[in-house]
């Protein structure tokens, strides 16, 4: 907390310090979901520049002594800032994604935006149909708010964000994401849904938002969320994961939304989108040894929904 640029926020903006940051997608050190809220803070002159890689891949060619184009910027900005030479920098926008090797400037990031027509998410799962022992004969019984997806929890399905750092590594680097057989999550520990196949290309930048409705629990837990896109034979393609943990459980339903990793991504024409949900990732710690089960809720279309950082 002493250390965090956030806490010194207003100070910051007192002064109008020009800022210059530089995240990359899979610094899971320094998320840029995590700096992304200290940059929407700050009122003075600021630029954000995101890359593919891991914490610090992208500079350290800079730091050997090689051309690197995150220190050119940085040296832009601060050529600009320190010594009132005129580098074009300031005739930027000042966000920017780095997307197959060329460099897309943004003056906001993208909103989120969804479509039911086109964004819904169909449960692959079987989805049982439940009545509440407290409803009375003579109450009418709506089976659609009582639509549930169960599975176990403290298990691994499959799904999976890759071997920690290797992975990331390799695909900033390589260009090789993980890639999964729909088919083969397990759904005893995961609950899976897919969007119909998408009309047009899909251009993602920024972070795309899982909603879901969490029946009560007793024990402390774990969600991933991995964004699939999924070509017309069933391989899907690791687009972000996101994460979210309870270390004690939690008596009544409740709306959970779950972040997912900032992104430059573009969708093909035709591909789903494939959202699956477990408990276990070799990234995190299990917050339990135990096993538990899970129950979400399907009261409505925007009980479990997503949200994407789409651009027009």
């Amino acid at each position: 907390q002493t250390r965090s640029p956030e806490k010194y926020v207003d100070k910051l903006n007192a002064r109008q310090v020009p800022i210059f940051i530089a995240n990359s997608y899979q610094d899971n050190l320094f998320p840029p979901n995590q700096i992304r809220p200290f940059y929407e803070k700050l009122t003075g002159p600021k630029m954000i520049y995101l890359d593919p890689g891991i914490h610090t891949s992208s500079a350290v060619g800079g730091l050997l002594g090689s051309e690197s184009p995150v220190w050119v910027e940085a040296q832009r900005w601060l050529d600009y800032w320190l010594k009132d030479t005129e580098t074009g920098i300031m005739n930027q926008s000042p966000i920017s994604f780095e997307h197959k090797k060329s460099r897309e400037f943004y003056p906001q990031f993208p909103a989120l935006y969804t479509k039911a027509s086109e964004l819904a998410l169909t449960p692959l799962n079987d989805v049982s149909e439940e009545t509440s022992e407290e409803l009375s004969p003579a109450e009418p019984i709506d089976l659609s708010a009582a639509s549930m997806i169960k599975f176990g929890g403290g298990s691994d399905s499959g799904a999976t964000s890759g071997f920690p750092l290797v992975s990331d590594t390799v695909d900033a680097i390589l260009d090789k994401p993980v890639v999964k057989h729909i088919s083969r999550i397990d759904k005893r520990y995961a609950a899976v849904y897919s969007t119909a196949a998408l009309p047009t290309m899909g251009r993602l930048r920024g972070s795309a938002l899982v909603s879901i409705f969490l029946e009560a629990h007793k024990t402390p837990l774990q969600l991933v969320a991995y964004l699939y896109d999924v070509d017309s034979s069933g391989i899907g393609t690791l687009v972000a994961h996101g994460v979210y943990s309870r270390r004690e459980g939690h008596p009544e339903q409740s709306q959970v939304d779950l972040k997912l990793a900032t992104i430059a991504y573009d969708i093909a024409a035709g591909h789903k989108l494939v959202v699956a949900l477990d408990t276990r990732d070799p990234l995190y710690e299990n917050p339990s040894s135990n096993q538990y089960s899970l129950a979400f809720k399907h009261a409505d279309p925007e009980a479990t929904s997503i949200q994407l950082p789409l651009l027009p």
